[in-house]
């Protein structure tokens, strides 16, 4: 692990290698940052917490998440949904249903409920890598950001389960 500490007028900035995944935890009383020293030789592309069960997941360059409990432990895989040459570009939670989706740089996101089926295609909203993702609770439906179509993709969970360009996006891109 490698990394260069300086303190400034304003705080501290942290210099750290590109190949571990850093939590910087702030405690208030000293100011210091702590490494959850993951001792994976791989670039960390993606975050996403889940404060129910106070678990953070960590989506690698190489196609697979791994979790940690924040307890001082080890990372643990989840297994990869990345296919083979694919990266983990984005992460999003979806507490109400305990599902964890990743988005990929191959245009498809997956998820894992963490049960014995480990992570399942949702299918793709595009062939340009899903740069992001973001969840709304209230009405159960995921939402994905491409790179190259200038949309937003919803996610239909009413059965069909395709992916679709929300109207924003192509209103957006018809001007």
């Amino acid at each position: 692990m490698k990394f260069i500490v300086k303190r400034t007028t304003t705080g501290v900035v942290i210099t750290l290698s590109a190949a571990m995944v850093v939590l910087l935890l702030a405690t208030t009383a000293l100011g210091y940052y702590t490494s959850t020293r993951t001792k994976l030789n791989q670039n960390v592309y993606a975050l996403e917490y889940d404060g129910a069960r106070n678990m953070l997941y960590a989506g690698y360059q190489n196609g697979l998440v791994y979790e940690n409990d924040l307890k001082g432990g080890d990372w643990e895989s989840t297994g990869g949904p990345g296919a083979s040459g694919s990266s983990i570009s984005c992460l999003v939670y979806d507490a109400g249903r305990s599902i964890l989706y990743a988005g990929c740089d191959n245009g498809t996101v997956y998820q894992t409920d963490f049960t014995w089926q480990g992570w399942i295609t949702t299918g793709g909203p595009a062939t340009k890598p899903v740069l992001t993702l973001t969840y709304d609770g209230a009405n159960r439906v995921p939402y994905a950001g491409t790179k190259g179509t200038n949309d937003i993709f919803k996610k239909d969970l009413s059965g069909g389960g395709r992916w679709f360009a929300t109207p924003t996006s192509q209103a957006a891109g018809s001007r």
